[in-house]
């Protein structure tokens, strides 16, 4: 991971660093205060204003300085045929696998279990490590959707539609549920939501009643909504956006 730290914060976890030293470490930072723990690559080449240095970093800090190819395996093998590095066709895969209904219900169910001392699904635990599997998998996929929008757009609603189709969108986000990706990932990082699915599984399969000092409630919120723009991206489908010259000439 390359940072190019702001001249203010000349110590790093023991480290001397140089105004605007482009360095790499194998970490990611939540906040500038320098509390670091391991993760994946990102390559990270910006200014950063002295401003910005006490705000928690987040995907709408990252996105526009993220270089365009980002590696991320999708690990669909799991429970996927073959390994899929498309994110449209792992939402494909994702649903015939399950429909978004057990999808839903399954994770509603879990969250139930998160604050009883009891195993969820105690005659077929196994299940949610299917779930557990397919739905990080979604949720790395759903991640790399946030760098597709410039050349890809959801094929346009119908006129009219019924509310119950809307699952838990607005009626903007049904039009678009693009914004549904964005929202969520300028909310928490993927490592967030991916502890947050890591979580909700381990207790929900612990017999014990556990205390949670973090919040649980809105990575669920926004996987939830995920699927629902996932369902609707995958029935609708998708089309390349024409650039400017083509659109001139038609």
């Amino acid at each position: 991971m390359y940072f190019l730290f702001h001249s203010g914060y000349q110590n790093f976890k023991g480290l001397k660093i140089k105004p605007f030293l482009l360095i790499r470490l194998n970490c990611k930072v939540k906040k500038l205060s320098c509390k670091i723990s391991l993760t994946t690559d990102i390559l990270f080449a910006k200014r950063i204003d002295y401003a910005m240095a006490t705000t928690e970093f987040s995907s709408n800090i990252l996105k526009p300085i993220l270089m365009k190819k980002i590696k991320l395996s999708l690990e669909t093998s799991f429970w996927a045929i073959d390994e899929i590095v498309d994110p449209f066709k792992l939402i494909n895969a994702f649903f015939n696998y399950c429909t978004v209904d057990i999808y839903k219900n399954t994770l509603s169910d879990i969250m139930l279990y998160v604050n009883k001392a009891e195993v969820c699904n105690k005659e077929r635990p196994g299940d949610l490590f299917d779930f557990h599997t397919a739905v990080r998998s979604f949720i790395r996929g759903a991640y790399l959707l946030n760098f597709k929008t410039k050349r890809w757009e959801v094929k346009k609603a119908p006129k009219e539609w019924q509310i119950i189709s809307q699952g838990s969108l607005s009626k903007e986000e049904y039009q678009n549920p693009f914004l549904v990706f964005e929202k969520a990932f300028e909310c928490k990082t993927l490592e967030e939501f991916e502890f947050f699915l890591n979580e909700i599984v381990h207790v929900s399969l612990s017999p014990y009643k556990e205390q949670f000092d973090y919040d649980l409630i809105t990575p669920h919120i926004h996987l939830v909504k995920m699927l629902d723009a996932a369902q609707i991206i995958n029935e609708r489908g998708i089309k390349k956006i024409k650039n400017k010259v083509n659109k001139k000439r038609e």
